[in-house]
């Protein structure tokens, strides 16, 4: 992710979606605090933490591996409309749908969108330390495509692809569990849109394919365990259902 272009105005409507998501479920004490801790972290990581390159930088050249799948897949002279469409899928589809899926649920919207909202957080931390961590040079910076700048060395793990996975896998598991779409067709349009995301981050020379691959597998790990860790954890704070299109909440006290 290129964050000195990502508009702030995300972080705020994140932490307002958070807000008014709480202040009509009522979590309990304890998920309040952890969610806006998971949330507070991730913004931080995101916006406030700056990596710098890394002393042995002349030695982190790419694998032979990356090398060539980036011949073959970048679009040369058009990296910056991949990354444009990368965006698009990511925020548009994936973040978009945060607080959007949950509405094709029967009964349980908040519990859905909570865990969304702890979704992206928990695997953009996860994603931010790393990258803080491992400091790889992103490809257009080691192949000179475009100036460096403050994202050049974030390129290991993918955050586009994690992102992408983490939220299409946990958002897969819910509307299969609480809807009655197609199967096949929820998992096909999410994991069609992810791998498609992550390869638009290679297109674009901001990744290379171990970095999307990473990133893929560690975003499913985060969206599943999420997922399943949340299903009864939610259930005995409160419940939600739709009747005559009016919203019920039941909390347990």
């Amino acid at each position: 992710m290129n964050y000195n272009k990502k508009p702030r105005i995300v972080a705020y409507l994140l932490s307002l979606t958070f807000l008014v998501t709480t202040s009509l479920c009522q979590p309990s004490k304890n998920d309040y605090f952890i969610i806006a801790a998971e949330l507070g972290l991730f913004l931080y990581t995101q916006y406030g933490m700056h990596t710098n390159a890394p002393d042995n930088l002349s030695e982190k050249k790419p694998n032979s591996f990356d090398d060539k799948m980036r011949d073959i897949l970048k679009w040369d002279g058009n990296e910056k409309i991949a990354a444009n469409y990368s965006d698009i899928f990511l925020y548009g589809f994936f973040v978009g749908s945060i607080p959007i899926s949950p509405l094709l649920s029967k009964n349980n919207y908040m519990d859905l969108l909570l865990t969304n909202l702890e979704v992206l957080s928990i695997n953009g931390l996860v994603t931010n330390m790393v990258k803080h961590k491992v400091k790889r040079q992103r490809p257009y910076s080691f192949y000179d495509t475009f100036p460096d700048n403050e994202d050049s060395y974030r390129s290991f793990f993918s955050g586009h692809t994690s992102t992408a996975f983490a939220i299409g896998t946990s958002t897969a598991l819910s509307l299969t569990r609480n809807t009655e779409l197609n199967e096949r067709l929820i998992w096909g349009s999410f994991i069609t849109s992810a791998i498609l995301t992550g390869y638009l981050r290679i297109a674009a020379d901001k990744h290379y394919t171990t970095d999307v691959i990473a990133g893929g597998i560690i975003g499913t790990l985060v969206g599943s365990f999420v997922k399943k860790r949340n299903v009864d954890r939610f259930k005995q704070n409160h419940h939600i259902s739709f009747k005559n299109n009016e919203l019920f909440i039941r909390v347990r006290l």
